[in-house]
């Protein structure tokens, strides 16, 4: 193989164990906050769309605080974690949560009351570095409502109730822009690697 190609089998072996380990450290803090407030279905879910108090409060209380090595970046007061905040992750997030590997998400809400609103969670696997570019290093997961329950998974609204792997891929092949970040969604479909077929921008 040409050094090229070694260079993004490389950059995809990475993209795909980093997005792996983030949905299992998040699914293990899921768990533990459900030791300590109820199962998800009852916690107290953001009521209003990109209000950042109410998702930082929501973050505060049920993610953050069963997380090893994260750090919070307010948006506000630093800003590298305001571009971030305000620029890559498209919503004007109040705190970006940094992880010692370097990677990092943020948090925000779509819709409105249990049952309807949406978490939307973005995550960038290498940060503060380049291309940040939606479906190569940044990356959307959610959190939704499902038949009678919440679900967490990689992709988004457009992606949650995809089940084929020839409906995710051929939303990836279309996919424009911020909506590129939902073809984790494929990512996880295929055990966490990323085929040739994959439309790695």
């Amino acid at each position: 193989m040409t050094i090229p190609t070694l260079i993004l089998n490389h950059q995809k072996e990475v993209a795909g164990k980093r997005l792996q380990k983030f949905y299992s450290t998040m699914l293990n803090a899921f768990n533990f906050a459900m030791i300590d407030h109820g199962d998800i279905s009852y916690w107290e879910f953001p009521t209003k769309q990109n209000n950042g108090d109410q998702m930082s409060k929501f973050a505060t209380t049920y993610i953050f605080p069963y997380l090893k090595g994260v750090e919070q970046c307010n948006t506000n007061s630093n800003p590298e974690c305001f571009f971030y905040g305000s620029e890559i992750f498209e919503q004007g997030l109040p705190v970006v949560y940094i992880f010692s590997d370097g990677s990092c998400f943020g948090m925000n809400i779509g819709g409105a009351g249990v049952g309807q609103g949406n978490i939307h969670i973005y995550y960038d696997y290498n940060c503060m570095q380049k291309p940040n570019i939606y479906g190569r290093d940044v990356f959307d997961f959610i959190i939704r409502w499902v038949g009678n329950k919440y679900v967490f998974k990689a992709g988004g609204y457009s992606t949650v109730n995809k089940t084929t792997r020839e409906e995710l891929l051929n939303f990836c092949e279309n996919a424009q822009g911020h909506s590129r970040g939902e073809c984790a969604s494929l990512i996880q479909f295929d055990g966490w690697e990323i085929k040739e077929d994959y439309p790695w921008w």
